[in-house]
Order: C-alpha cells, then structure tokens, then sequence
C-alpha cells in the first residue's frame, strides 16, 4: 500500500496515521509532502511509531527532509497494544489541547 499524507498539522497527521494502523501492513509506504517541520507532520510519525511500536526505513528524501518516503517494516500489533496506544493517543490530543 502506498499512502501519500499531505495532513500538514500536527493533530491531523496524528489522526490520519492512527486511524490507518489497522489498515498498515508490512511494506506498506507513506509519503509525507511537510516532513521538515519537527512541531508537525515529523513529531506526529515519530509519536505514532513510538506509541505503535513501529519500525520503519526512510527511502528517499529530498529538499532537506521536506519530502521524505518511509516504509513500514514491521508492526507489533495486539488488541491490547491498540487499546492501550489509543489511551495514550488520548492523552496526547488533551495534551495539545489544553
């Protein structure tokens, strides 16, 4: 699968990226257009890769980090890894929104 993620925010890539997890397989490619900003789509992936237990490879990049394509390379997934990663996403998002 090949995503390409233009959700350019913080919170919005958050989203995107955890309401994809059960859909990611090993293989599976996102390309990011706004990779540059670590307030943004960067800090969003790394928190979602770190809440996730994700593994991933950068492909390619260009313009300094700008434009980067990452692939997935395998997933730790359980019903109680997805559980307790949407508590944690949870806490996240009123984190950022207080």
């Amino acid at each position: 699968m090949i995503i390409p993620a233009d959700a350019a925010l913080y919170t919005s890539t958050l989203f995107f990226l955890s309401s994809l997890n059960g859909h990611l397989t090993s293989g599976s490619i996102i390309i990011f257009d706004e990779f540059y900003s670590h307030n943004h789509e960067f800090k969003a992936f790394i928190e979602y890769t770190t809440t996730f237990n994700r593994k991933y490879k950068i492909l390619c990049m260009c313009g300094n980090y700008c434009q980067v394509a990452l692939k997935i390379l395998y997933l730790l997934y359980s019903k109680v890894c997805t559980i307790n990663c949407m508590i944690k996403l949870f806490n996240i998002f009123l984190d950022w929104a207080l």
